[in-house]
């Protein structure tokens, strides 16, 4: 079989650096990906036939190759979404999506269709991970996607953010801790309702009742499986250990939320050496930002891998999920993730 060629037409290094090795990694090992990043060279290769299967062009590039490519097999970089078209924001997930099926691995073509599980994590408490978690489960569901939202946290107490918070039940309890593929089928009866499913929180700590990390991990593949939701995001405990590292590394989707001081941008630094396995999609959310003040997240070198999607500005008054709902917060990481 002859070799296919995807071919990546943009002048903005850092975009393409942030695509490459997703893009690279998701491809059948017979496609071969070319990237131009340099003007010049693009005319002189343009002088010459080739064969491209696929092209995916930077719009404000357009015009040197819109004649030989056609609509049917080329994609645009833009600043926002279209039939023609995917946001610059997005990185190589919106790619992913809209690229034909035949040119992925099986096992990416199928993730294409399944249940996308977005995970949420920190590096520090009081930054606002469990708002900024339930606030994208919220927005997620505003689109028309079934949503699920999981607090990991052994301690939990995320109810103080809902209307009326449902508690878990015993039942549920003991199923998540002894089967937690019984569990799954049992959350689209026991589950919270705030516009988006939630798994109710426990009353005492998870770990009390022998509910691990790795069990609530199991209970998330068994609801993939399943297929009863569009998207499952999963609020993982704050402390980056072993297993939680180890579920980074290996997420589809991972949004980490921080502020934007030096303190936390040195500890995402060293997050961001310690995920040298991650090969999915990555953003941060800026939050309790304060625009007059150093942002040195701007400085860091993760941001290439994790580029900031928002920034969340501090308020006099504590945030709520309403103020979420009601503002502009957040739109930008659920389109991201969708």
């Amino acid at each position: 079989m002859a070799k296919e060629t995807v071919l990546v037409i943009s002048g903005n290094e850092e975009y393409v650096t942030g695509i490459e090795s997703r893009l690279a990694f998701a491809f059948r090992d017979d496609v071969t990906l070319q990237i131009i990043t340099d003007k010049n060279y693009l005319l002189e290769y343009l002088k010459t036939p080739h064969s491209i299967s696929f092209c995916i062009v930077d719009e404000m590039l357009l015009s040197y190759v819109a004649e030989y490519f056609p609509e049917s097999k080329r994609l645009l970089i833009s600043e926002e979404n279209g039939a023609d078209r995917v946001s610059r924001y997005e990185g190589a997930r919106a790619i992913l999506q809209r690229i034909d099926a035949h040119l992925l691995k099986e096992e990416m073509a199928v993730r294409k269709k399944a249940t996308h599980v977005v995970y949420v994590s920190s590096v520090g408490g009081g930054c606002g991970k469990t708002l900024m978690s339930l606030g994208l489960a919220a927005r997620l569901a505003e689109t028309g996607q079934r949503t699920l939202y999981i607090n990991a946290e052994s301690l939990q107490d995320f109810g103080y953010y809902l209307d009326d918070p449902a508690a878990m039940s015993g039942k549920m309890s003991v199923l998540l801790s002894a089967d937690p593929g019984t569990a799954a089928e049992e959350i689209l009866v026991s589950a919270g309702k705030q516009g988006f499913d939630y798994l109710p929180p426990s009353g005492h700590l998870l770990t009390s009742s022998e509910i691990t990390l790795e069990k609530i991990l199991d209970f998330v593949t068994s609801l993939v499986r399943r297929d009863d939701y569009d998207d499952i995001v999963v609020e993982l405990p704050g402390n980056a250990g072993e297993d939680e590292i180890a579920c980074m590394n290996s997420a589809e989707y991972l949004v980490l939320v921080s502020d934007q001081t030096e303190y936390s941008a040195r500890r995402l630094s060293r997050l961001n050496e310690n995920l040298r396995d991650f090969h999915g999609d990555g953003y941060i959310v800026c939050s309790k930002a304060e625009p007059e003040k150093e942002n040195h997240l701007m400085e860091q070198d993760f941001s290439v891998r994790f580029p900031i999607c928002e920034c969340v500005e501090q308020k006099n008054e504590p945030l709520t999920l309403k103020d979420i709902l009601e503002g502009e917060i957040l739109k930008r990481t659920a389109q991201a993730v969708i």
